[in-house]
Protein backbone atom coordinates (compact mmCIF):
# COMPACT_ATOMS: atom_id res chain seq x y z
CA UNK A 1 0.00 0.00 0.00
CA UNK A 2 1.94 3.46 -1.15
CA UNK A 3 0.49 5.29 1.93
CA UNK A 4 3.71 7.00 2.23
CA UNK A 5 3.01 8.55 -1.23
CA UNK A 6 -0.06 9.34 -0.67
CA UNK A 7 1.12 11.74 2.62
CA UNK A 8 3.98 13.19 -0.07
CA UNK A 9 2.42 13.68 -3.51
CA UNK A 10 -0.09 13.75 -5.81
CA UNK A 11 -1.65 10.74 -6.61
CA UNK A 12 -2.95 9.93 -9.56
CA UNK A 13 -6.77 8.24 -10.18
CA UNK A 14 -4.98 4.45 -10.97
CA UNK A 15 -3.34 5.06 -7.56
CA UNK A 16 -5.81 6.26 -5.87
CA UNK A 17 -8.17 3.30 -6.26
CA UNK A 18 -5.21 0.88 -5.91
CA UNK A 19 -4.60 2.18 -2.16
CA UNK A 20 -8.62 2.48 -1.64
CA UNK A 21 -8.50 -1.17 -2.55
CA UNK A 22 -5.92 -1.87 0.00
CA UNK A 23 -7.64 -0.02 2.62
CA UNK A 24 -11.08 -2.04 1.94
CA UNK A 25 -9.45 -5.63 1.84
CA UNK A 26 -7.20 -4.94 5.00
CA UNK A 27 -10.52 -4.01 7.00
CA UNK A 28 -12.37 -7.13 5.38
CA UNK A 29 -13.21 -8.13 9.01
CA UNK A 30 -14.62 -4.80 10.22
CA UNK A 31 -17.05 -4.50 7.48
CA UNK A 32 -17.59 -8.19 7.69
CA UNK A 33 -18.80 -7.27 11.07
CA UNK A 34 -20.75 -4.30 9.64
CA UNK A 35 -22.28 -6.32 7.34
CA UNK A 36 -23.42 -9.43 9.76
CA UNK A 37 -24.32 -7.53 12.27
CA UNK A 38 -26.17 -4.27 11.02
CA UNK A 39 -26.78 -5.00 7.22
CA UNK A 40 -28.31 -8.32 6.99
CA UNK A 41 -30.63 -8.00 9.79
CA UNK A 42 -31.45 -4.45 8.60
CA UNK A 43 -32.19 -6.45 4.75
CA UNK A 44 -34.73 -8.94 6.79
CA UNK A 45 -36.35 -6.23 8.91
CA UNK A 46 -37.09 -4.43 5.54
CA UNK A 47 -39.18 -7.44 3.80
CA UNK A 48 -41.78 -7.90 7.49
CA UNK A 49 -41.61 -3.64 7.67
CA UNK A 50 -45.16 -3.40 6.39
CA UNK A 51 -45.93 -4.96 10.13
CA UNK A 52 -46.08 -1.99 12.41
CA UNK A 53 -44.31 -3.42 15.21
CA UNK A 54 -41.51 -3.84 12.90
CA UNK A 55 -41.45 -0.24 12.52
CA UNK A 56 -39.57 0.87 14.45
CA UNK A 57 -36.33 -1.31 14.79
CA UNK A 58 -36.53 -0.91 10.99
CA UNK A 59 -35.92 2.54 11.24
CA UNK A 60 -33.49 2.12 13.63
CA UNK A 61 -31.86 -0.11 11.73
CA UNK A 62 -31.54 1.59 8.25
CA UNK A 63 -30.44 4.75 10.37
CA UNK A 64 -27.34 2.61 11.42
CA UNK A 65 -26.85 1.29 7.89
CA UNK A 66 -26.84 4.35 6.14
CA UNK A 67 -24.41 5.51 9.20
CA UNK A 68 -22.12 2.09 8.64
CA UNK A 69 -21.44 3.49 4.81
CA UNK A 70 -19.94 6.93 6.47
CA UNK A 71 -18.44 4.88 8.79
CA UNK A 72 -16.08 3.61 5.92
CA UNK A 73 -14.74 7.48 6.04
CA UNK A 74 -13.60 6.28 9.60
CA UNK A 75 -12.45 2.95 8.73
CA UNK A 76 -10.35 4.15 5.86
CA UNK A 77 -8.69 7.20 8.36
CA UNK A 78 -7.48 4.56 11.06
CA UNK A 79 -5.81 3.02 8.48
CA UNK A 80 -3.70 5.85 6.82
CA UNK A 81 -3.20 7.03 10.22
CA UNK A 82 -2.11 4.37 11.69
CA UNK A 83 -5.03 4.50 14.27
CA UNK A 84 -6.11 1.97 16.56
CA UNK A 85 -9.78 0.82 15.46
CA UNK A 86 -12.73 0.86 17.84
CA UNK A 87 -16.01 -0.31 15.30
CA UNK A 88 -18.57 0.34 17.59
CA UNK A 89 -17.25 4.18 18.60
CA UNK A 90 -16.92 4.69 14.84
CA UNK A 91 -20.16 3.30 14.10
CA UNK A 92 -21.67 5.69 16.90
CA UNK A 93 -19.90 8.64 15.92
CA UNK A 94 -21.18 8.12 12.51
CA UNK A 95 -25.16 7.58 13.75
CA UNK A 96 -24.57 10.09 16.21
CA UNK A 97 -23.48 13.12 12.64
CA UNK A 98 -25.84 11.68 10.46
CA UNK A 99 -28.42 14.53 10.68
CA UNK A 100 -25.36 16.66 10.40
CA UNK A 101 -24.25 14.98 7.06
CA UNK A 102 -27.63 14.81 5.29
CA UNK A 103 -28.46 18.42 6.24
CA UNK A 104 -25.12 18.95 4.48
CA UNK A 105 -25.68 16.93 1.45
CA UNK A 106 -29.02 18.64 0.89
CA UNK A 107 -27.61 21.77 0.91
CA UNK A 108 -24.56 20.49 -1.18
CA UNK A 109 -27.57 19.21 -3.34
CA UNK A 110 -29.21 22.38 -3.75
CA UNK A 111 -26.56 24.32 -4.89
CA UNK A 112 -25.65 21.98 -7.11
CA UNK A 113 -29.30 21.95 -8.47
CA UNK A 114 -30.11 25.22 -8.63
CA UNK A 115 -26.29 25.55 -10.57
CA UNK A 116 -27.39 22.75 -13.28
CA UNK A 117 -30.35 25.28 -14.00
CA UNK A 118 -28.38 27.74 -15.12
CA UNK A 119 -26.80 25.03 -17.96
CA UNK A 120 -25.12 22.10 -16.57
CA UNK A 121 -21.74 23.52 -16.02
CA UNK A 122 -22.19 25.63 -12.79
CA UNK A 123 -24.21 22.30 -11.22
CA UNK A 124 -21.10 19.95 -12.07
CA UNK A 125 -18.81 22.72 -10.25
CA UNK A 126 -20.54 23.14 -6.78
CA UNK A 127 -20.88 19.19 -7.16
CA UNK A 128 -17.47 18.82 -7.16
CA UNK A 129 -16.82 21.79 -5.15
CA UNK A 130 -18.79 20.39 -2.27
CA UNK A 131 -17.25 15.93 -2.82
CA UNK A 132 -15.57 16.07 0.71
CA UNK A 133 -18.56 17.53 3.45
CA UNK A 134 -18.68 14.08 4.52
CA UNK A 135 -14.96 13.98 5.23
CA UNK A 136 -14.91 17.76 6.91
CA UNK A 137 -17.80 16.58 8.90
CA UNK A 138 -16.40 13.63 10.37
CA UNK A 139 -12.86 13.82 10.42
CA UNK A 140 -12.44 17.30 10.89
CA UNK A 141 -15.63 17.98 13.44
CA UNK A 142 -16.72 20.54 10.82
CA UNK A 143 -20.99 21.56 10.36
CA UNK A 144 -21.96 24.23 8.87
CA UNK A 145 -18.62 25.23 7.85
CA UNK A 146 -18.38 21.65 5.64
CA UNK A 147 -19.02 23.32 2.73
CA UNK A 148 -16.73 25.89 2.94
CA UNK A 149 -14.08 23.07 4.10
CA UNK A 150 -14.46 21.22 1.17
CA UNK A 151 -15.00 24.18 -1.37
CA UNK A 152 -11.03 25.07 0.00
CA UNK A 153 -9.47 22.23 0.03
CA UNK A 154 -11.07 21.45 -3.58
CA UNK A 155 -9.38 24.73 -5.03
CA UNK A 156 -6.46 25.20 -7.09
CA UNK A 157 -6.79 21.01 -7.15
CA UNK A 158 -10.30 21.49 -9.20
CA UNK A 159 -9.82 19.71 -12.18
CA UNK A 160 -7.50 16.98 -10.65
CA UNK A 161 -10.72 16.39 -8.03
CA UNK A 162 -13.07 16.40 -10.84
CA UNK A 163 -11.76 13.81 -12.55
CA UNK A 164 -11.18 11.61 -9.63
CA UNK A 165 -15.19 12.20 -9.05
CA UNK A 166 -16.07 10.89 -12.28
CA UNK A 167 -13.88 8.04 -12.32
CA UNK A 168 -14.74 6.79 -9.28
CA UNK A 169 -18.18 7.91 -9.59
CA UNK A 170 -18.42 6.01 -12.79
CA UNK A 171 -17.06 3.03 -11.27
CA UNK A 172 -19.37 3.05 -8.79
CA UNK A 173 -22.40 3.57 -11.02
CA UNK A 174 -21.11 0.32 -12.94
CA UNK A 175 -20.34 -1.82 -9.84
CA UNK A 176 -23.78 -0.87 -8.91
CA UNK A 177 -25.86 -1.72 -12.24
CA UNK A 178 -23.71 -4.68 -12.32
CA UNK A 179 -25.17 -5.91 -8.43
CA UNK A 180 -28.69 -4.29 -8.76
CA UNK A 181 -29.80 -5.53 -12.38
CA UNK A 182 -29.31 -9.21 -12.25
CA UNK A 183 -31.46 -9.70 -9.11
CA UNK A 184 -34.07 -7.48 -10.12
CA UNK A 185 -33.84 -9.75 -13.53
CA UNK A 186 -34.02 -12.86 -11.16
CA UNK A 187 -37.05 -11.44 -9.42
CA UNK A 188 -39.05 -10.65 -12.35
CA UNK A 189 -39.13 -14.69 -12.81
CA UNK A 190 -39.65 -16.05 -9.12
CA UNK A 191 -42.22 -15.20 -6.73
CA UNK A 192 -40.80 -17.26 -3.97
CA UNK A 193 -40.48 -15.17 -0.53
CA UNK A 194 -37.18 -16.94 0.23
CA UNK A 195 -35.78 -16.34 -2.50
CA UNK A 196 -36.50 -12.93 -2.77
CA UNK A 197 -35.37 -12.21 0.27
CA UNK A 198 -31.61 -13.97 0.09
CA UNK A 199 -31.56 -11.29 -3.65
CA UNK A 200 -32.20 -8.82 -1.55
CA UNK A 201 -29.48 -9.93 1.05
CA UNK A 202 -26.93 -10.68 -1.56
CA UNK A 203 -28.07 -7.89 -3.66
CA UNK A 204 -27.65 -5.45 -0.85
CA UNK A 205 -24.37 -7.00 0.74
CA UNK A 206 -22.90 -5.71 -3.01
CA UNK A 207 -24.20 -2.86 -3.07
CA UNK A 208 -22.77 -1.81 0.36
CA UNK A 209 -19.53 -2.94 -0.79
CA UNK A 210 -19.55 -0.53 -3.53
CA UNK A 211 -20.72 2.19 -1.41
CA UNK A 212 -17.88 1.29 0.83
CA UNK A 213 -15.25 1.61 -1.71
CA UNK A 214 -16.33 4.49 -3.01
CA UNK A 215 -16.27 6.32 0.09
CA UNK A 216 -12.84 5.09 1.08
CA UNK A 217 -11.65 6.02 -2.25
CA UNK A 218 -13.15 9.92 -1.79
CA UNK A 219 -11.14 9.88 1.60
CA UNK A 220 -7.70 8.65 0.49
CA UNK A 221 -7.96 11.90 -1.89
CA UNK A 222 -9.19 13.82 0.87
CA UNK A 223 -5.91 12.80 3.07
CA UNK A 224 -4.30 13.56 -0.58
CA UNK A 225 -4.80 17.03 -0.75
CA UNK A 226 -4.52 17.85 2.72
CA UNK A 227 -1.14 15.95 2.97
CA UNK A 228 -0.19 18.12 -0.35
CA UNK A 229 -0.94 21.17 0.37
CA UNK A 230 0.17 21.11 4.13
CA UNK A 231 -3.08 21.86 5.61
CA UNK A 232 -3.50 17.72 7.63
CA UNK A 233 -4.71 18.32 11.03
CA UNK A 234 -5.35 15.08 13.69
CA UNK A 235 -8.49 16.00 15.22
CA UNK A 236 -10.82 13.04 14.80
CA UNK A 237 -12.17 12.37 18.39
CA UNK A 238 -13.70 8.73 19.00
Amino acid sequence: MELEKLKHSSININENIEISWAILKSNWKTFLKIIVFIAIPSFILSAFSISGFLLIPFISLDLLLIASIFSAILIAESTIENKELNLRKVVFKSANNIITILIGNFFASLFAGIGSLFFIIPGIYFATNFVFINQAILLRNCHLSALDYSANLVKKDWWRVFLHFLSIGTIFMILSLLTTVPVALSLSFFDFFIIILISRIVSGICSLLVAYFFMISLTVLFFNLEYVKGSHQNETQL
